[in-house]
């Protein structure tokens, strides 16, 4: 995702010849490629973080996971389940 929003970083780049409003915003008479390029940029700057949170939460989840109380429980559950 992070090397997308870089290609249309560069795209909004290339074409910024073109009249805009801003980075994400394009103007009256912006190209359709451009706009389309800053509709899209739009999207992954609110998308980046929020799979960037996501992957945090998750990360810490199973960081839990590894605790020695978790693996003995887990072995644990393991070991009865088979008897």
């Amino acid at each position: 995702m992070t090397v997308y929003s870089g290609m249309l970083g560069k795209k909004v780049y290339d074409l910024q010849d073109n009249p805009t409003q801003g980075v994400t915003e394009p103007a009256a008479g912006s190209d359709s490629e451009l706009a389309s390029a800053q509709q899209q940029l739009k999207y992954c700057q609110w998308a980046l973080p929020a799979v960037t949170g996501v992957l945090v939460v998750l990360g810490a989840q199973q960081g839990e996971q590894q605790r020695p109380a978790e693996q003995a429980r887990g072995r644990l559950s393991g070991v009865l389940q088979r008897s």
